[in-house]
């Protein structure tokens, strides 16, 4: 008995061990290099980042101490960013800006559906510390080139369209699945 105990160690550790090394599926929006972005600029504000496979949405997440010292937090937030061009930096503000319309669509739809734990979720945890991570992206976008705060309204306003239209599509596929017969 002790020795099939034994025996079957050897298969058990391969099977631990191969599961340790399967990658991990990765939903996230955006490109390695984006999240290249979003680690260094998260970084210099005292930000963290993730991905939540709950909910299917990246997230941008801030500490209790994320707030203090916010002068010192923006010249290592102009740091981070001074390697990238002020159109780099505008995609990326337009990927970041598209998560938070993502959001806010989430949020109304679960408040539509009622399911009151992922809206609260959503509205109090996650979005609140992406609109303050979207405005200083923002700032440093535009203190390196006040030029684009015309283009902003428009790239604001091809995002949402965007969003609405995806969101339109998905719940039209949803009622199309409802009534096939």
């Amino acid at each position: 008995m002790m020795n099939k105990k034994w025996a079957l160690m050897p298969v058990v550790l391969l099977f631990a061990g191969g599961c340790a090394l399967l990658p991990v599926r990765d939903d996230s929006m955006f490109s390695p290099a984006e999240k290249k972005i979003i680690e260094k600029t998260t970084e210099a504000l005292d930000y963290g980042y993730g991905y939540d496979e709950d909910v299917k949405l990246d997230y941008i997440h801030s500490y209790a101490f994320s707030e203090t010292n916010m002068p010192a937090r923006e010249k290592a937030l102009a740091a981070a960013l001074r390697d990238y061009s002020p159109g780099d930096i505008m995609h990326f503000y337009g990927k970041i800006y598209r998560l938070g319309k993502i959001m806010r669509h989430r949020v109304a739809d679960y408040e539509k559906d009622k399911d009151w734990k992922q809206y609260t979720y959503i509205k109090n945890y996650l979005l609140p510390p992406l609109q303050t991570y979207i405005g200083h992206i923002r700032k440093q976008l535009l203190a390196r080139d006040p030029s684009i705060e015309q283009k902003l309204p428009a790239l604001h306003a091809s995002i949402e369209k965007a969003i609405d239209a995806y969101f339109y599509e998905l719940k039209m596929e949803e009622l199309r699945d409802q009534w096939r017969i």
